[in-house]
């Protein structure tokens, strides 16, 4: 059996781990690529091109990325994010495929991504979920839960898609403006593409 893939992705701080761990209850697996990102940079592929591209001081001595030296040069250069993101990005799609196959005998599995459409990763995907939120909403979850300041989450939303293109290009929808109920939301989804999964 062929699971069909629902990618959920949306900005920072809109939500997106709120709803996964909802589909997860489910039984729903969920593959969180910007998790396993994190596992590929202390990789020796993944570590080697990237201290080429940034210097040995990306790594810190006991090998582990240096995370705010990088966000540094990412946020500041496109160029160097985009760089990273080619050395990136194809392993996590790799993994991605990989941990499908394991799940192949469920109906649904989730891929939690918040650069879905820059990295490519859509096309993998049967539908796409966007999850969003007012913009001072989410900088507050933002400030409480990474203790950035204004500045920093500015610039981080400076470099994602708009929420309106997030929307255009999705499937659906959900509100995670802590007035409509996200369970209900995500049940009104799975109803929709349950009977798709069936044939397919």
């Amino acid at each position: 059996m062929k699971s069909i893939q629902l990618g959920i992705t949306g900005g920072i701080g809109s939500g997106k781990s709120v709803v996964c761990r909802i589909l997860e209850t489910m039984g729903i697996p969920v593959f969180d690529a910007d998790t396993e990102a994190k596992k590929i940079l202390i990789e020796k592929e993944a570590s080697f091109k990237i201290k080429k591209l940034l210097g040995e001081k990306a790594y810190l001595p006991d090998g582990n990325p240096d995370r705010k030296y990088m966000a540094e040069c990412i946020f500041s250069e496109p160029a160097l994010r985009n760089a990273i993101n080619e050395i990136v990005h194809p392993l996590v799609r790799q993994h991605y495929h990989t941990w499908v196959v394991k799940n192949s005998d469920v109906p649904i599995v989730a891929k939690e991504a918040a650069i879905m459409f820059e990295s490519g990763a859509y096309v993998d995907m049967n539908f796409i979920a966007t999850v969003i939120s007012p913009l001072e909403l989410r900088k507050n979850r933002i400030r409480i839960r990474d203790q950035k300041s204004d500045e920093a989450i500015e610039s981080i939303i400076a470099t994602q898609l708009p929420e309106k293109e997030l929307i255009e290009r999705s499937d659906f929808v959900i509100h995670n403006d802590e007035k409509q109920l996200l369970h209900t939301q995500i049940l009104q989804m799975l109803h929709k593409i349950q009977p798709v999964s069936e044939d397919r």
